[in-house]
């Protein structure tokens, strides 16, 4: 039997005014995000949880933007030798405890993962190497940005201004929520090389292919490789699992090598707790839906 009569679900209009509400008592558990968990925990009312939902934050390039800016992958090789992925984990998450360094776009709960493949990532003065060797210069990039999204914010300026010092010039879009849906999810999209984005893709690597394959109707980086699409292809077909493993290893490797993107953390969820509430650990935090169980949530 629940030990409480009904749960409510409220949706804010924006994060400001529902941390207040957090904090006011009018609601009594909200997903946070890293830059507030310091705000939320000194009041001492709540207990913070945060937990692996299997995320990967990662820095997208959209490869057929109308300048052709990224189409060559030692230009985004370039970008990701410029910036610094343990930079970026401090500056948009505050804190490792809340994010772990990604290189492989496989989640760690994800079959096969493997975090050892090749990696551009903190060299300067190789970024600026590679731009030359590939006759790029005064390069100019659009990034996308979610107005309101405290993430893609931080992750954007401090993007831009690692890029700046390799003599790439970044623009900054903000635009409201639905508006940046609409854009990243539209592969015919032309007008933006650059976006912060996520995603959760499950335990099987055959769920990724989606993202990777040539013509995918989620492949928002416009990405295209004839070995990768056969490897897909093969992993999702073999029955043997040491074969079945080594075709996703090499995928890995092969999607790192091409800097189809950058990848930067698997990333925790947040949940701020009523600390009047207990029964947490069995209710078990759970992507989505908060807890799995809440009805063995209960007043203290």
């Amino acid at each position: 039997k629940p030990h409480l009569d009904s749960i409510t679900y409220r949706i804010a209009k924006d994060t400001n005014s529902a941390n207040l509400a957090l904090q006011n008592g009018e609601i009594n558990v909200k997903y946070l995000d890293p830059q507030d968990v310091s705000t939320i925990e000194s009041t001492g009312k709540f207990d913070i949880k945060p937990y692996s939902e299997g995320r990967l934050a990662y820095l997208l390039f959209n490869e057929d933007s109308d300048t052709g800016a990224l189409a060559k992958k030692e230009v985004r090789q370039a970008i990701s030798y410029a910036l610094s992925r343990d930079e970026l984990i401090q500056t948009v998450y505050g804190s490792s405890d809340y994010a772990d360094p990604a290189k492989s776009f496989v989640t760690p709960d994800g079959l096969f993962h493997t975090n050892d493949v090749t990696s551009y990532d903190n060299d300067v003065e190789k970024a600026k190497e590679l731009l030359k060797a590939a006759g790029v210069s005064n390069l100019k990039l659009r990034f996308i940005v979610s107005s309101g999204n405290k993430a893609q914010e931080a992750a954007s300026l401090y993007i831009q201004q690692k890029l700046k010092a390799v003599g790439i010039d970044v623009e900054l879009q903000s635009m409201d929520a639905s508006a940046y849906g609409q854009k990243f999810v539209d592969t015919s999209a032309k007008d933006y090389e650059l976006s912060y984005a996520g995603y959760i893709m499950g335990y099987d690597p055959d769920a990724y292919s989606i993202l990777f394959k040539t013509g995918a109707n989620s492949n928002y980086a416009r990405y295209s490789n004839p070995e990768v699409d056969q490897l897909f292809a093969q992993g999702a077909g073999e029955a043997d699992e040491a074969k079945r493993g080594e075709a996703y290893k090499k995928l890995q490797e092969i999607i790192a090598q091409d800097a189809v993107i950058y990848p930067v953390a698997y990333t925790k969820t947040i949940v701020a707790i009523d600390k009047k509430f207990g029964g947490l650990d069995e209710a078990v935090l759970k992507p989505v839906v908060i807890f799995e169980d809440p009805s063995k949530l209960y007043l203290k």
